[in-house]
């Protein structure tokens, strides 16, 4: 009866699984699509992953609201800095189910 019963748990959570490794190859796929827009210094495909109310604050304290903000600051550093070149790779990703 153990055995029935811990199988059963452990069938029931096989999704929850499943659908944090999709949620975590999900991401991993927007961060590359990312990092190939700022490769092209392609500001509307950086910035396609912004939600309107984005809010970036950065090392330095410098806070930016808004996707159009961030969209002009991007503009700005192609310009300014036409050899920018970066990427960003995750080392850990953490779903919260919350």
């Amino acid at each position: 009866m153990k055995t029935i019963l811990f199988t059963l748990l452990l069938m029931s959570l096989q999704p929850a699984f499943s659908q944090i490794h999709n949620d975590e190859e999900a991401i991993r796929r927007a961060r590359k699509t990312s990092n190939e827009a700022i490769a092209r210094q392609d500001v509307d495909g950086v910035c396609s992953f912004f939600l309107e109310d984005y809010v970036v604050i950065r090392g330095s304290g410098s806070i930016e609201i808004g996707k159009e903000a961030n969209r002009a600051s991007w503009k700005k550093l192609f310009m300014e800095t036409p050899k920018t070149r970066f990427e960003r790779f995750p080392t850990e990703i953490t779903i919260s189910r919350n």
